[in-house]
Formats: C-alpha cells, structure tokens, sequence
C-alpha cells in the first residue's frame, strides 16, 4: 500500500503550504528494484514451466491486469481463475487472451501445478482456503519477492 504524490513544475520549486515532505523518494532505486523484482517473478515462472507445470492465475482484481501486463505475464499463464458467481467468468483479462474461468478447475483432476496468486495482497488466507478446497499443487507469490510456497 502506500501513495506517491508528485508535482512537477519547471525551474522553480513548487512550494505546496499543506504538503509535508515524509522522505526522500529516488525514483531510479525505485525502478531499478522493481525491474530486479520482475525478473525475479519472470524466474520463477520459468523454472515452475520446465517442470512442465502449468500456471493458473487466482484473482482477477485491477492490479491483476497491471502486474500482467508490467511483467509480460500472458504467454506464461493457461487462465485466470476467478470465484463462482462472479460476472467475470466467461469474459477476458483486459487486453489479452487469457480467459476468466470458474475457480472449481483447480479442485478437480485437470488442476494446474502452480497457480499464481493474483490477488497477493491476500495470499496467506488464499492459500489456505485454496488448499481447503483440495488444491494440491505450490503456489506462485509474484509480490513483494517471487517465491514458490
């Protein structure tokens, strides 16, 4: 969690009264850090695909599709999963392929070997209600440092 708020203005300080500065933010540490985090997650993937496992995404919130997307993650992942009922079963990840399906197909004999925890802002209670419901294989935590689990 947390925000980042910027203004920008030419040659001169913007002087904001009501805005307080917390810390120094160095936005090239920044993406250095978070381009080594992608390639980690992109690390883990690939080793979890020469096992010749698939992957399954689990959760389909907004941050889904921008870690998707930022990470390159489409051409890695077989579907997102998605809980029953939800009006997002049957449709697609914004701008890709990868279609939405009922979470039941990772219960059943065709469960993938990995799933990807999408939503992984909730991954601790996710697993264990994944694991409640009879899935069987690791799962993949892309944030805030890729692991297998």
């Amino acid at each position: 969690g947390g925000s980042v708020r910027v203004y920008i203005k030419r040659k001169q300080f913007l002087s904001m009264p009501r805005v307080q500065i917390e810390s120094a933010f160095d936005i090239k540490a920044w993406a250095k850090e978070a381009g080594q985090q992608r390639l980690n997650l992109i690390k883990a993937i690939l080793l979890a695909k020469q096992t010749g496992g698939r992957i399954f995404g689990v959760g389909c919130p907004s941050r889904a599709v921008s870690l998707i997307h930022w990470a390159g993650l489409e051409p890695f992942l077989d579907c997102v999963c998605e809980l029953p009922g939800s009006p997002k079963v049957g449709c697609y990840v914004p701008g890709t392929r990868l279609e939405i399906v009922g979470e039941s197909i990772l219960f059943g004999d065709g469960q993938p070997e990995f799933c990807l925890l999408l939503s992984w802002h909730l991954g601790d209670g996710l697993m264990k209600t994944l694991r409640a419901k009879g899935f069987r294989g690791e799962f993949l935590v892309p944030l805030p440092t890729a692991k297998v689990v």
